[in-house]
């Protein structure tokens, strides 16, 4: 993947919260096409996804992502425990999303990704 994570975090970009040690809920995502406004058919046209964290080094989820045809078209689902070694901050993420039939790569969606400590 030919990507670079710069260290700050976009303006306008989404937030995606988590609270560390605590069960992270599925998020869902609708992921449309540029060029026509519509969600992108990703069980249609199976891409691959990477979810990617700006931590030291870089955290990156492959596993867990699922795309469907309609809206919402990305499905994001956590294990528990899996994003505990993050410390809390405020972090820069981007998913991406690459056509497995030619390796072309979808402009990423950015977030501005929350980790929080749990409380009690």
């Amino acid at each position: 993947m030919s990507s670079i994570m710069v260290p700050r975090i976009p303006r306008g970009s989404l937030p995606f919260e988590v609270t560390r040690t605590a069960e992270i809920p599925d998020r869902t995502f609708t992921w449309l096409d540029g060029a026509t406004g519509l969600p992108i058919p990703f069980v249609s046209q199976p891409h691959t996804f990477e979810l990617r964290i700006a931590t030291t080094p870089v955290t990156v989820k492959v596993t867990g992502i699922f795309g469907a045809n309609e809206a919402p078209n990305v499905l994001i689902t956590f294990i528990e425990g899996e994003l505990d070694s993050i410390p809390a901050g405020h972090y820069h993420a981007q998913l991406w999303a690459t056509r497995t039939s030619d390796a072309k790569e979808r402009e990423p969606i950015d977030f501005r990704f929350i980790v929080k400590n749990r409380i009690g």
